[in-house]
């Protein structure tokens, strides 16, 4: 073992870029340590200096070591400043700044730092920010990290949209993975330049402070969205993993009865609806609206059909005397200020011209009253809609405020460079310069929403001990302890469809677990030609998606499914088959593991494809995301693999490579299961034939099927499979913050046999059967024996699809499996 980790004094000799006014700092201090479970951090700062940084825990946990891994070797080059961490085998940098050929600028007063860290030759990389687009990051150009309120939606585009991820994922050419964490609140952008060996990170105060892990890159990826949940994992209650519905534009809770009655009608289950800011009496937060005055009792109504009921809530609140949210929070001194006058500082939004916003945080001053409204609403909602908190000021459109060319001096609205696609970052929010309990507003812009989330999770968990949902448009690394999120404001193109499945990726591995785009886009009326396959091909995708919910602006006409036969048809297949796969989903989220991943993750040839998807580990969905019928699909091998693919739905062996396929639009989207793969699924089709099924809630006793595919007769180790061969199981009631009673275990399927081991098995699903188990894969099945027993009800095609019919037998009574 090498020792890990410096300290280092360092003086600045290079010559400014030639930013406007900015004075260089002659000296700072750089510190490297290591990680216990693998990474590295990396910070510069000023020696004294008073930069705004991330507080040490909350956005991420930090544990440390001394010792270096074995097969590593830290180099530090004292003149001009750099290091290394090499690879002691293959000489390979794993990380470092020593050939990031880019100099080092740092601010006097912290407003601005450029940094570098190294890239090697021939690397692609991803992320950084929330952009309508590939996540693939083009060559030099600079990409901005800034929660942005997107006031005419998420258009496609470079610029990122509501939520602040400054977090790069590289994938080298082999296969290696480093994935890149800055952790800085402040506005931000950063370019690749490979002729550099350099990535830079450029941001707009701060300290510079830089997590890293590396390894193959979905390892790394897992790395980073463990080390930023902290060991927390935000379970969703059973409703959220059915199907919802919201809408701007219902003119009474009447029209939500009359909706709920149209899915009724249509035998189309539904389990959640989204009250948007109609619902409130000029739209103040805590009212209700003349004609939704009986707000409490259609959420009684509705939860006794086991349909969940979720609020809109917005940060910015009326500053009306006779409003007592409005005077409870001037009140608490937690009003963020404008240092000009000493008062609330005064905005707009759709409270009106008067808005006002509070600071949140669990531990602001605003919090007891932030505590004591949501407590009203709190015992008959069952979530909050937390919106505009990138956070959204009607005041400062581009159009209002002064552009920052030509502006020499440097404020905190006109810093030292211009994010890319702003005129100035008070665009469109609260302004730069007021001031709120944890600083200037510029310091804590892109952190808006985390302490949104936080504020309202801490204080619900302080009122019912129930899974309540919290979905927020904001969000920064680490908010997925506290919140879920949605995608924003899309639109309904198919371009729009496609990037939800980067999105939602990009979502759940900077920890957002829950996550889904507004299901037909909230852009564009549904009654347009051509329309009308676009939003079935986006149900179809919503079966996948890990929270499924319709919504639509009102100013744009929307078609509900059982108004129209197509739609009705694909929705009510798509959700039930999204009830068979909540088992597979539940385990999944369970475990902290994203439902989504992109292909590079896995296959770094696949670097460019973003229309297909690996999903929950065990899949890979080709949905059909363009106006044609027809589409290519690539089912690649693995390293080392003698890897076979199967049709998930029929067993059908389909080899591998890529495949052309025809999906009509009535069909899901086609999915291909590999060798060694097992997953445990519910079988609706059978179970709706007996059993009426309004809501998520009505398929608990459903039967399960054990689904997988062998692994090949001339390969005996697992790991050659997405899967690997194991699926953990893991299932409860999905009510109450903890949930003590739980089946959970693991089923291993090999080359001619499936184990199942349960480790507990109680709660509502421990009586539930196994109607079958369907093996594909299998050449041969002319004896088969379930638990060392011989058995007969088993039918086996020439494509090789083994099914066994087990008779009611319960998934905790089966412990083995074999075909011979």
């Amino acid at each position: 073992m090498h020792k890990c980790g410096f300290t280092a004094a360092l003086s600045i000799s290079q010559p400014s870029l030639g930013l406007k006014n900015v004075t260089l700092a002659p000296a700072l201090s750089a510190q490297l340590r290591c990680l216990k479970k693998g990474g590295f951090r990396f910070e510069v700062k000023i020696p004294g200096g008073s930069g705004h940084s991330l507080p040490s825990q909350g956005f991420g946990k930090f544990e440390y070591t001394d010792e270096l891994s074995s097969n590593l070797k830290l180099y530090v080059q004292k003149s001009p400043f750099g290091f290394e961490i090499r690879n002691v085998y293959t000489n390979d940098v794993i990380f470092g700044t020593m050939n990031a050929l880019v100099p080092w600028e740092y601010a006097a007063d912290s407003s601005y730092f450029s940094i570098p860290t190294y890239i090697p030759d021939f690397s692609y990389l991803f992320g950084f920010g929330d952009r309508n687009n590939d996540p693939l990051l083009n060559e030099k150009t600079p990409y901005r990290i800034w929660s942005y309120p997107a006031p005419k939606g998420c258009l496609p585009g470079l610029e990122s949209c509501y939520s602040a991820h400054p977090v790069i994922h590289v994938l080298s050419k082999d296969g290696f993975g480093r994935v890149y964490y800055q952790r800085n609140s402040h506005g931000m952008q950063g370019r690749h330049l490979p002729s550099k060996n350099a990535f830079v990170f450029e941001a707009l105060g701060g300290d510079f402070d830089l997590v890293f892990f590396s390894g193959a890159m979905d390892d790394a990826i897992s790395h980073y969205t463990d080390f930023i949940s902290e060991g927390q994992n935000l379970l969703p209650p059973m409703f959220m993993l059915g199907f919802g519905q919201a809408r701007w534009g219902w003119d009474s809770t009447d029209a939500v009865r009359d909706l709920v009655r149209g899915y009724r009608g249509a035998d189309i289950p539904f389990d959640h609806v989204w009250f948007d800011i109609d619902y409130m009496s000029e739209y103040k937060d805590f009212t209700f609206g003349p004609t939704f005055t009986d707000m409490p009792k259609l959420a009684r109504e509705l939860r006794d059909e086991d349909v969940h009921l979720v609020l809109i809530v917005d940060p910015g609140l009326a500053a009306d005397d006779k409003y007592d949210f409005y005077t409870d929070s001037l009140a608490s001194g937690g009003l963020i200020a404008d240092p000009d006058t000493g008062k609330p500082y005064v905005g707009s939004c759709w409270s009106g011209n008067k808005t006002v916003w509070p600071m949140f945080g669990a531990d602001e001053p605003f919090q007891p009253v932030w505590k004591k409204y949501l407590s009203a609403l709190v015992p008959y909602v069952s979530g909050f809609w937390i919106d505009m908190n990138d956070p959204s000021n009607f005041a400062t459109k581009s159009n209002l405020i002064k552009d920052c060319k030509g502006v020499d001096k440097v404020t905190p609205a006109c810093p030292a460079f211009m994010l890319p696609g702003l005129v100035s970052l008070d665009q469109s929010t609260i302004p730069m310069h007021t001031e709120t309990t944890k600083g200037r507003f510029d310091h804590v812009h892109n952190l808006y929403g985390h302490y949104e989330s936080e504020g309202t999770r801490t204080a619900v968990e302080s009122i019912t001990d129930r899974r309540f949902v919290i979905t927020t448009r904001a969000h920064f690394s680490g908010s997925g302890k506290f919140a879920y999120s949605w995608l924003g404001d899309n639109f309904l193109t198919y371009h729009d469809l496609e990037k939800s499945i980067s999105r939602h990726f990009m979502a759940q591995v900077n920890g957002v677990r829950m996550t889904g785009p507004d299901i037909g886009g909230f852009f564009g009326s549904m009654d347009t030609p051509g329309k009308t396959t676009l939003v079935a091909r986006w149900l179809q995708l919503s079966s996948f998606y890990t929270m499924s919910r319709m919504h639509k602006a009102k100013m744009f006409d929307f078609i509900p499914p059982y108004e129209v036969p197509l739609f009705t048809s694909v929705a009510k297949r798509a959700v039930l088959f999204k009830y068979d796969l909540y088992p597979l989903i539940y385990s999944q989220l369970y475990h902290g593991e994203p439902l989504f991943s992109l292909m590079y993750t896995r296959f770094p040839q696949m670097y460019k494809v973003f229309d297909q998807l690996i999903y929950a580990n065990n899949l890979i969905v080709c949905p059909i995301v363009s106006e044609s019928s027809k589409r290519k699909c690539s089912l690649p091998a693995l390293k080392g693999g003698n890897l076979i693919w199967f049709d998930f739905y029929t067993g059908s062996n389909v080899g591998g490579g890529d495949l052309t396929i025809f999906n009509d639009v009535e069909d899901l989207p086609a999915a291909y299961m590999p060798s060694g793969s097992i997953m445990l699924l519910r079988n609706m089709t059978e179970f709706t034939q007996k059993n009426q099924v309004h809501t998520i809630r009505d398929t608990i006793k459903a039967p399960f099927i054990i689904r997988g595919a062998a692994l090949p007769l001339n390969n005996g180790a697992a790991g050659t499979s997405l899967g690997e061969g194991v699926f953990r199981v893991v299932l409860d009631a999905a009510e109450k913050t903890i949930e003590k009673e739980k089946v959970q275990g693991y089923i291993n399927v090999g080359q001619n046999d499936l184990s199942v081991v349960m480790k507990q098995c109680d709660g509502p699903f421990s009586g539930n059967y196994v109607d079958r188990i369907e093996i594909a894969g299998v050449p041969f099945a002319i004896h088969v024996m379930v638990n060392y027993k011989d058995y007969s009800t088993f039918t086996h095609n020439d494509d090789g699809f083994l099914t066994i019919y087990l008779h009611e037998m319960r998934l905790c009574d089966i412990s083995h499996v074999s075909w011979h």
